[in-house]
């Protein structure tokens, strides 16, 4: 019976402590290789879509800004001046309480995002990119702020995928 006990705490353990995360980035209009190359985002604005601004948070579209400009900070590209504007399409945060009691089981934290790059004079767009994120840190996140992990990971991968 000790053994049948073991195992099951085991299991259980991994099952809390495990975690997977995956963010996709889609290119529906990409910049040409000299914008990218000189590009300089000034400022970004973050939305929620209307069908879900009911239920997206300000500490959110704020941490994602925040994200996102600090991210735009260690690119240190410098030339065209442009703006970005950024739209929430799809959010879900699992509280640190729920990650606490069922670790990965609580499910993922959710982020969708397009955004829109615009040259800041004549507006016109230079590039619009969507990422998709699903974060599940398992019992881990327990020990994070989830709204700025997410929002961290999915700023990253914007960037990335921006100036690369």
């Amino acid at each position: 019976m000790t053994k049948i006990l073991q195992k099951l705490i085991l299991i259980l353990s991994i099952c809390f402590f495990v975690g997977a995360c995956a963010t996709t980035l889609q290119i529906e209009k990409a910049l040409d290789v000299e914008t990218k190359k000189r590009l300089q985002i000034f400022d970004v604005s973050v939305t929620a879509a209307h069908s879900i601004a009911s239920i997206t948070s300000d500490t959110l579209l704020n941490s994602l800004k925040t994200a996102v400009l600090s991210e735009l900070n260690s690119a240190k590209a410098q030339g065209i001046p442009a703006v970005m504007e950024i739209v929430v399409t799809k959010s879900k945060i699992v509280t640190r309480g729920k990650r606490a009691l069922i670790g990965a089981f609580a499910g993922s934290n959710l982020l969708d995002i397009t955004a829109t790059i615009k040259a800041m004079e004549t507006k016109d767009i230079l590039g619009i990119y969507e990422v998709k994120g699903d974060y599940n840190p398992g019992g881990y996140g327990v020990f994070s702020d989830p709204i700025e992990a997410t929002t961290s990971s999915v700023a990253e991968e914007l960037v990335k995928g921006i100036y690369q």
